[in-house]
């Protein structure tokens, strides 16, 4: 009986191994498959932040954020911080200092007024979404990703952003015109 149990053993330890194994080695392909390179090189991605301006310490920590991360994946991107007027203050100045050209602060002037009269948060989309029409930075290349001051951007995050857009420029290059987007006045919002 003891040589059956020995046998019985041994022949569990030979399907066992070979399954560890397996499951190691799938584990391990499938948390690094992802290299660090840039995986967006043929389009903008403006990452726009609308503020009222108050939550410094969410900005500031959001901000690094998308810089530490979209760095290491998209070729061209900018953030863009859309704020009240009213919160202008060296804080701002200072983050425009760190990240230089990669980094716009669009103050929403006080005399600016939508057509629906909107206020805050949707007030600094429509300022933003104005200045994006008027320098350009709408169409098929560019690519606007709205966050609110809370919002964490992490690394997968930006992954799902390149591995989102590559795929909607694949799609609308073989004719197909229905992308799982929205188009506001001819530019893609995520």
């Amino acid at each position: 009986m003891g040589n059956i149990l020995k046998g019985v053993w041994l022949l569990y330890l030979l399907f066992l191994v070979p399954t560890v194994y397996e499951i190691l080695t799938y584990m391990r392909n499938e948390f690094h498959r992802v290299p660090n390179k840039v995986f967006l090189e043929d389009a903008k991605v403006i990452f726009q932040i609308a503020s009222r301006g108050f939550n410094q310490s969410a900005l500031s920590s959001n901000v690094e954020n998308v810089f530490h991360w979209a760095g290491k994946y998209i070729k061209d991107y900018e953030v863009w911080l859309a704020i009240e007027e009213s919160a202008r203050s060296d804080f701002f100045e200072e983050l425009a200092r760190k990240y230089g050209d990669r980094l716009r602060i669009l103050y929403v002037l006080k005399e600016y007024t939508t057509k629906r009269e909107t206020l805050y948060k949707a007030r600094a989309l429509s300022y933003a979404l104005e200045t994006r029409i008027k320098e350009g930075l709408v169409g098929e290349n560019t690519w606007v990703f709205l966050m609110d001051e809370e919002s964490v951007i992490g690394e997968d995050t930006i992954i799902g952003i390149v591995d989102f857009t590559g795929k909607a420029r694949i799609q609308e290059s073989s004719s197909a015109k229905d992308l799982s987007c929205t188009q506001i006045n001819g530019e893609k919002q995520l």
